[in-house]
């Protein structure tokens, strides 16, 4: 299947879809089927992982990134998700168990070689349950493992957006804009249209206010992160801090240790 552009999405109907459609609308499915597998392609270079590789996806969700990761080959994928009613309508119910992924792990029997959490940090609400969360990526990781992280990010047109949002004036205008135009050929425009939907949502607007702690102060606790900032999205490639404090359970960076 062809991986489509942005702008060949924003010429379709997922704009109107947006925000609004249900997870079962062929639109929508197409989207983020589309949006998973050219994360996997392109941001996360999932090819350079050998298809004998571990892997985990916490917070799976739908599970499209399961199956896509099968009909590229990988055949040892595993996800864990919170809802059930999400297992349930994965078509890769089998190989998803309900697992809270901000709930810290006492014990872990399997250990991965890939962790990916895929648009799934913007939803955690609590600071400390992020800590949870790169605690037992980290603790499900095999030595020298990778998490492989994609979330949106404060950029310029992010943030252009969010006060946007939050300026009722300038959302009607774009509305009435798209209106009167009645075409689908203003891709930037209706890029910002998709983005102020977005943005509506409280969760991307806390999520944007833990930004900076989360990446720059959080992760690399337990992580080294390589960061890739792309238009709307960071990706985060990030190699397992090895060097843990067993008594306190802390992890830390070798140069704290002085090792």
């Amino acid at each position: 299947m062809e991986i489509l552009s942005d702008s060949q999405f924003l010429k379709s109907d997922w704009v109107e879809l947006f925000g609004r459609g249900s997870i079962e609308h062929p639109v929508y499915k197409k989207y983020y089927h589309n949006y998973v597998r050219r994360t996997l392609e392109r941001d996360f270079d999932i090819f350079r992982f050998d298809q004998e590789s571990k892997i985990l996806s916490m917070g799976c969700g739908l599970g499209i990134e399961l199956a896509i990761l099968r009909a590229l080959g990988y055949r040892d994928i595993h996800g864990w998700e919170l809802l059930e009613e999400m297992r349930n309508l994965s078509e890769e119910k089998s190989i998803i168990e309900i697992r809270n992924i901000s709930k810290r792990l006492d014990e872990c029997s399997e250990e991965y070689d890939i962790v990916l959490i895929m648009g799934v940090l913007h939803h955690v609400e609590q600071i400390q349950d992020y800590e949870n969360i790169f605690f037992n990526a980290h603790k499900l990781l095999k030595r020298g493992g990778t998490l492989l992280i994609r979330e949106p990010w404060p950029s310029i047109l992010n943030r252009f957006a969010l006060f946007c949002s939050r300026a009722p004036i300038l959302t009607r205008f774009l509305k009435l804009f798209l209106f009167l135009k009645n075409t689908r050929d203003f891709a930037i425009v209706k890029l910002i249209q998709q983005k102020i939907l977005f943005f509506e949502s409280p969760v991307i607007k806390k999520w944007f206010s833990h930004y900076d702690k989360v990446i720059n102060e959080i992760l690399p606790r337990f992580f080294v992160p390589q960061i890739d900032y792309c238009l709307s999205n960071v990706v985060l490639d990030c190699k397992k801090i090895d060097t843990t404090d067993t008594r306190g359970g802390k992890i830390f960076k070798g140069k704290e240790r002085g090792v």
